[in-house]
């Protein structure tokens, strides 16, 4: 919860940012720190299929992007 919070309070501030975003935290009854996340549903990478070539090269860039701080 801490680290789905800590990326939804970085919002617009990040292009690199494609965390879903949290619309609602629930509580567990008797589950002590337990919560239910309320994102929106997702589909599936693939659906609907990529079409062409550069799209799959956007999605791999995104999916593979990795942030070194020096």
């Amino acid at each position: 919860v801490d680290l789905a919070h800590y990326f939804q309070s970085l919002g617009g501030k990040s292009l690199r940012n494609h965390c879903c975003p949290i619309l609602d935290i629930l509580p567990v009854d008797g589950g002590g720190k337990e919560v239910i996340l309320v994102m929106p549903l997702l589909k599936a990478f693939d659906e609907p299929p990529f079409k062409t070539f550069g799209e799959v090269i956007a999605f791999l860039s995104q999916m593979l992007e990795v942030r070194v701080d020096t």
